[in-house]
């Protein structure tokens, strides 16, 4: 039986590969269902205030995607990541699966091989078209096992910036060794798109 969204309030994690333990994020997304469509959903954040993130581009970036029905139900939750970010001697997805089991979870992985994709794909369209704002890029799914869950596809707007100044990536005649050593990936405004007419698969 399909899960029931039409209340739930979805959040965003991820794991801080630095810290060694999973960043949680406060603000809910502002869903709506499109065109009056009550089988699709669309949550976004309205701010970068909300969510930004520089990317380590040697590393793979994980985050999930979870849902709570009550304040209370989220409260536990957060009370658990808590636990499992004091055990920092356990690996990051044995704990997290514990978890997942039972609640409304949708997991992503961003590889070093789509960072690298992303990466060339933006400096390709500005040095070639000029483009100041490349839109947005689906996140791969690593691995969600419920199979009754609705397909939820997860977005960000990724940017090149700067090391040194944070300023957006211009056309600039480097090479690949420059561009690696001076600007890294940035993201922000994350955006979900639930389908419950779809299951994973």
């Amino acid at each position: 039986m399909m899960l029931n969204y039409k209340k739930m309030r979805f959040y965003i994690a991820y794991f801080d590969n630095k810290d060694n333990k999973w960043v949680t994020n406060f603000n809910s997304f502002i869903t709506n269902s499109p065109d009056n469509d009550s089988s699709k959903i669309v949550g976004q954040f309205l701010t970068s205030i909300w969510f930004s993130k520089f990317l380590d581009q040697d590393t793979s970036t994980h985050l999930f995607i979870y849902g709570m029905n009550s304040l209370e139900e989220l409260n536990i939750f957060e009370n658990e990541i808590n636990k499992l970010n004091k055990n920092i001697h356990q690996p990051m997805y044995t704990p997290i699966w514990e978890i997942m089991d039972n609640r409304n979870f949708w997991y992503f992985n961003m590889t070093t091989g789509f960072k690298t994709f992303v990466k060339k794909t933006i400096v390709s369209r500005i040095n070639n078209n000029g483009e100041s704002y490349i839109g947005k890029y689906k996140i791969p799914y690593f691995l969600n096992k419920d199979e009754q869950r609705g397909d939820l596809q997860l977005y960000f707007k990724f940017l090149l910036m700067n090391k040194k100044d944070n300023t957006e990536y211009s056309n600039v005649n480097m090479s690949e060794q420059e561009l690696n050593d001076n600007y890294r990936l940035y993201i922000t405004l994350p955006e979900i798109r639930v389908d419950l007419n779809l299951t994973l698969k």
